[in-house]
């Protein structure tokens, strides 16, 4: 599909008037709700919408009118990628006293590939980080929490709910310090991926064979990273 923004757009003439046009500019919407994926995948445009946010938005507001006479909602929230993570957790300079905290919240999980790993990290994790096993590991008085990219469990824990789970309240980090205020990582990050648009343009076309290319194409993409 495809969701426009109204724009009123003025021209300046030759002759130095001005005149007033209205403009829609889009972008294009993907929803893939075949059983195990489950996503969406939205075109960034700035010419459409400087935010990603933005259409996030729409869909989410417009799904939930849709579905509340049903007594239904719908949450949609984007995937981030490991590295917005790890910038944070190794930033000794902003966060020189590391961290005392970190927090875990996950979505409703319907999905079962992502309700079977998540079994599985949340049995080992207190011996990762040396810390109490609730879905919030703290550190020791005074101490700080042993974030380690290289750590097998953690690099594989960020990258499942960072890159799989998603949503903005995923993980959050509470610094050592005065002052210091939690952080919710990756609340500004999307998982960007690469499409030709070529792929869109086949869509158009009469001939059903560059059609079912276009589509194929498209299932591999929404269907990215998933094992």
């Amino acid at each position: 599909m495809k969701i426009s923004n109204h724009r009123l757009h003025v021209i300046e003439k030759e002759d130095f008037t001005e005149e007033p046009n209205d403009e829609y500019p889009s972008c294009i919407v993907i929803i893939d709700n075949r059983p195990g994926i489950q996503r969406i995948v939205i075109e960034k445009r700035a010419l459409a919408f400087t935010d990603l946010d933005q259409v996030q938005g729409i869909l989410q507001n417009t799904l939930r009118h849709v579905l509340r006479p049903y007594g239904l909602s719908i949450n949609i929230d984007q995937l981030h990628t490991r590295s917005a993570f790890w910038e944070v957790a190794n930033d000794t300079r902003q966060y020189p006293l590391g961290f005392r905290r970190i927090s875990f919240q996950l979505p409703h999980l319907n999905l079962e590939r992502l309700r079977k790993a998540m079994e599985s990290y949340m049995t080992i994790a207190r011996k990762s980080y040396g810390s109490n096993l609730s879905w919030s590991q703290e550190s020791v008085k005074g101490g700080k929490l042993i974030l380690d990219e290289k750590d097998t469990f953690q690099a594989s824990l960020v990258s499942a709910l960072m890159e799989d789970v998603g949503g903005n309240n995923v993980i959050t980090l509470y610094p050592n310090g005065k002052g210091q205020r939690p952080i919710q990582v990756g609340k500004d990050n999307y998982r960007m991926g690469d499409m030709e648009k070529e792929v869109f343009d086949m869509l158009k076309r009469s001939d059903s064979t560059d059609r079912e290319k276009a589509m194929e194409q498209i299932k591999m993409f929404t269907k990215r990273y998933i094992d």
